[in-house]
């Protein structure tokens, strides 16, 4: 999974790697891995606004 989020573009792979991290108990990785995963929802967000509709 660590391997995988080197080409999340949309935070999803984090996403899911946050709630791993919780659920063995490193809050601190979860955490890390949660925010991550917003900022890359938030950017993926905002490129899908620029996108040219045919």
């Amino acid at each position: 999974m660590r391997r995988a989020v080197k080409i999340d573009i949309d935070g999803s792979y984090y996403y899911r790697l946050g709630h791993l991290y919780a659920k063995v108990g490193d809050r601190p990785a979860a955490a890390e891995a949660l925010h991550e995963s917003g900022r890359l929802r938030r950017s993926a967000e905002a490129a899908s606004q620029f996108q040219k509709t045919p």
